[in-house]
């Protein structure tokens, strides 16, 4: 899969469109294939990492994670096992705060984390965007 990945500190000039590998749901998680993502200030914020506090969460010389992507919305494509809220096909949005990944055509999520369905009236779009 295509991501947009990180590997030093600094501007946008950081960035680049890379292959990684796709990530598998394990147990208790859902796979989502992003529809659409955010970019905020905590994705600047840790890929700046100005401020000391950012690094020593993020990562001190070279970030910990590096896909960025907080906010996402998308279509559950896979399972793990012991999943019982999402199917695959489900419309979905949420928040993957600390863990990033956002930023890549798939994420891997937990079930009971901050994810839920989409309401029918919004829009990928928006619906990252809440």
């Amino acid at each position: 899969m295509k991501a947009i990945v990180y590997k030093n500190y600094g501007g946008p000039e950081v960035l680049t469109l890379t292959e990684v590998d796709t990530p598998l749901p394990g147990e208790g998680e859902v796979q989502v294939k992003i529809m659409s993502t955010t970019v905020n200030r905590t994705d600047t914020g840790f890929r700046e990492a100005t401020y000391l506090a950012v690094r020593v969460v993020g990562g001190l010389f070279h970030p910990k994670q590096s896909i960025l992507g907080t906010e996402f919305s998308g279509i559950v494509s896979q399972i793990g096992e012991g999943v019982t809220l999402f199917k695959p096909g489900d419309f979905v949005f949420g928040l993957n705060t600390y863990q990033f990944g956002a930023h890549a055509e798939y994420i891997c999520v937990p079930e009971d984390g901050s994810i839920t369905l989409m309401p029918e009236n919004l829009s990928f779009n928006e619906a990252a965007a809440v």
